[in-house]
């Protein structure tokens, strides 16, 4: 069993998964779905509107919070993001 070892800069395959059945999203794929530019999602993040987790090297977005936030509705707990 050997391990693919993954190829600087070669993108990640796209998740077959529904994004409405997804926990979490990255900030391209938000980006995708919610046809809004990235500089908008991180100036949301900035504001502390819209909570960025990071996982490793990757910034995630949890799916919940996304649609929360496109609907207009404050963070759980009526909460800002901590920054």
């Amino acid at each position: 069993m050997s391990k693919s070892k993954r190829i600087a800069g070669a993108k990640r395959p796209k998740s077959q998964i529904p994004f409405q059945d997804r926990l979490s999203v990255s900030i391209p794929e938000l980006a995708d779905a919610s046809s809004i530019g990235r500089g908008s999602i991180y100036n949301a993040v900035k504001r502390g509107d819209l909570r960025l987790r990071k996982v490793g090297f990757r910034s995630i977005v949890m799916v919940a919070d996304a649609v929360r936030w496109l609907r207009g509705e404050p963070m759980a707990g009526g909460q800002h993001a901590p920054r």
